[in-house]
């Protein structure tokens, strides 16, 4: 009987998860293994909480298969090498990665004596589905869209024929601790549930175009990016759910950007799999760019910004939800990144770090892509800049979001909760900053 090693990282779940599907073709002995990421561990401690609960998950799925999952403190590329020598494995499968970090550790494990399958699954269109070979892969999202929306090509969700496999089991394994987080849990049962509360539940689905760019209500949004980015939901899972809820409730501009947003996510990681480092550099994959300030000056306003103590309201309300939380809604990521790059001019690859370090639903594609896209060094040639005033008043009218997250302007109503340096007796009563700029 073949014996496989599954190395599994961001895609801890069972449902369409086309490793096991292709594990589970012919009978097998399989050992699971999962190994923390180098960015999980210098992730804040909530987002690795949130990981924690993933792979603990995970491993619970598995053992009501008769499988289990062998969770490691190790390094991948010193660990498998080990395993694969000690229970004669005659296979290696995991999950292509796309980011450099992570490809660099799968070059490192190329020369093992088994063989070796990457399966592509991350996405929600394939890459072998791509409607045009990869070396002409658009540089803008809306070119990528109108071309895979005119050929699309979606794979049908998979499923383990988990009869054929049989568990390899290890002696020792390290033990993963976590705590409540009431409102974001971890893994795939958590995840499947938000879905059907999404869809079935609320119909807050047939609402989202609306709705998506609240910053205040858990529901505005779908929250999906959480559970995506560890690999606990598949995008094919959702694209299915839409297309049953448009044949069994309605079809309307709303479900239809949720698929527009899915194409947005598979655009961002197709991006970073043809630019590859390019996307953490200062200039991007644009023209070289020249820094403006000095590095004191620089360092002061960064840490300024990473505090919420900027003096603009919406943008400090934002950045004390992420410290707080690990959250911060899409339209809020957008205010924050802008006001660091471009109006503050720092290191836009500063603020792509604070976000990694501590968004729950880091993915580095996403993540890296949009820092590219705001700062102006993608393939986008408009130079955009937000203005987080008109921002306030056009998404936070009432000043609601702001109130959350800045107790200190509380006591401030209307136009001066959003713009309260025009009052300014009260703002010095009140202990809020002075604006940085």
């Amino acid at each position: 009987m073949q014996r496989i090693l599954y190395w599994a990282r961001k895609d801890l779940r069972l449902h369409d998860n086309r490793c096991l599907e292709y594990a589970s073709r012919t009978p097998a002995e399989i050992l699971i293994v999962y190994t923390p990421s180098k960015e999980h561990l210098r992730s804040e401690s909530f987002r690795q909480n949130f990981q924690n609960e993933s792979v603990i998950e995970f491993q619970k799925n598995l053992q009501a298969k008769g499988l289990n999952l062998f969770i490691a403190n190790e390094p991948a590329e010193k660990l498998i090498p080990k395993l694969i020598e000690q229970h004669h494995i005659d296979e290696l499968i995991y999950q292509k990665e796309i980011s450099s970090e992570e490809v660099d550790v799968e070059s490192q494990l190329q020369n093992l004596k088994c063989k070796i399958k990457s399966i592509w699954q991350s996405s929600l269109i394939l890459k072998q589905d791509l409607p045009f070979p990869f070396e002409k892969f658009p540089n803008g999202f809306t070119e990528f869209r109108k071309k895979v929306e005119y050929d699309l090509k979606i794979q049908n969700l998979v499923e383990a024929r988990w009869a054929n496999l049989k568990p390899i089991m290890t002696e020792s394994q390290a033990r993963l601790t976590t705590t409540e987080n009431k409102n974001f849990v971890g893994g795939e049962t958590a995840a499947l549930d938000r879905l059907r509360h999404y869809f079935w539940d609320t119909d807050a689905i047939a609402e989202y175009k609306e709705t998506r760019n609240g910053m205040l209500r858990f529901d505005d949004s779908s929250k999906f990016s959480l559970w995506l980015a560890n690999g606990c939901l598949s995008p094919r899972k959702i694209y299915f759910e839409i297309l049953r809820y448009e044949e069994e409730r309605t079809q309307n501009d709303s479900t239809y950007w949720m698929f527009f947003e899915l194409l947005w996510r598979d655009y961002f990681k197709f991006y970073a799999h043809k630019f590859g480092s390019k996307i953490f550099q200062y200039s991007g994959v644009g023209k070289p760019k020249k820094r403006h300030l000095l590095e004191d000056e620089e360092l002061r306003r960064f840490e300024i910004w990473q505090q919420g103590q900027t003096g603009y309201p919406l943008v400090d309300a934002c950045m004390r939800e992420l410290s707080t939380t690990g959250w911060m809604s899409n339209r809020g990521r957008q205010n924050a990144a802008s006001f660091l790059a471009k109006t503050l001019q720092v290191d836009w690859r500063w603020g792509a770090q604070h976000f990694e370090k501590y968004l729950l639903d880091h993915d580095v594609e996403s993540n890296w892509g949009n820092w590219n896209y705001v700062a102006g060094v993608g393939t986008d040639p408009r130079d955009r800049v937000f203005n987080v005033v008109k921002q306030s008043y056009d998404y936070d009218p009432s000043g609601d979001y702001i109130r959350a997250w800045v107790p200190e302007l509380s006591e401030f109503q209307g136009s001066s909760i959003i713009e309260p340096w025009n009052n300014l007796k009260k703002l010095e009563a009140s202990g809020y900053p002075e604006r940085i700029l």
